[in-house]
């Protein structure tokens, strides 16, 4: 999920993380092709132009914490 600006929308595109392992070992998301998610930026708050990526958890409805962004391409 990402969006622009804290009262911004999310976008988001679908991912299964369920064939992971526990273990803490870095990986990729996803293994395969391009994640590409394209947002655009609220004219509500012009000023906030921060870019937040996240997690949320379907089943519980509640932000699931602890990503780690290692990189991200960001293109304008």
């Amino acid at each position: 999920m990402a969006k622009v600006g804290k009262k911004g929308n999310y976008f988001f595109k679908k991912t299964n993380l369920g064939k992971r392992s526990t273990s803490t070992k870095k990986f990729s998301v996803p293994d395969e092709g391009n994640l590409e998610i394209e947002i655009v930026a609220p004219q509500s708050s012009p000023g906030d132009c921060g870019l937040y990526f996240g997690l949320y958890e379907v089943w519980s409805g509640k932000w699931k914490g602890g990503l780690q962004i290692h990189d991200a391409f960001v293109e304008k």
